[in-house]
């Protein structure tokens, strides 16, 4: 049976920025992004019961962005019931990449150990900004350290 851990990463999903190059020539990652990597891996290690993944790991998530206040009541409805779904920027892609980045050192030593995608997507909510993660393995290379 496999093993898995679902935790919540709570305030507004963010993606993964592109890397800027600085007046020297060399290459930075934005602060923005550092700050919300380093986030992820922080509300991990605080969960009890958290695991690390020697071997493959799949992950999923959910990420809910709040209703703009200028939507009607009819389309917020729409909204909430996937009928309208979440096509605006950040994309989905570059919330994954962040996402897994941040819990590089934390649930896994490297991404290249994440090796399936499940299901992922982006939500609409009137309730809190979040984003909600679920990383799963077989039993194998699995242990709880937290």
């Amino acid at each position: 049976m496999p093993k898995s851990i679902t935790f919540e990463i709570p305030g507004r999903p963010l993606a993964k920025q592109r890397a800027k190059k600085a007046a020297s020539g060399h290459f930075y990652t934005p602060k923005q992004t550092v700050n919300y990597e380093d986030f992820i891996k922080y509300i991990y290690l605080e969960l009890k019961n958290r695991l690390w993944f020697d071997k493959y790991v799949w992950i999923g998530f959910q990420a809910y962005f709040k209703i703009p206040k200028s939507t009607s009541k009819k389309r917020a409805q729409l909204m909430l019931d996937n009928k309208i779904e979440h096509d605006k920027t950040p994309d989905i892609d570059n919330c994954l990449k962040v996402i897994m980045d941040g819990l590089k050192g934390a649930a896994y030593a490297e991404d290249a150990k994440v090796t399936k995608i499940l299901e992922t997507g982006k939500y609409y909510t009137e309730g809190r900004e979040k984003v909600v993660v679920t990383l799963t393995s077989k039993n194998e290379g699995v242990r709880e350290v937290g």
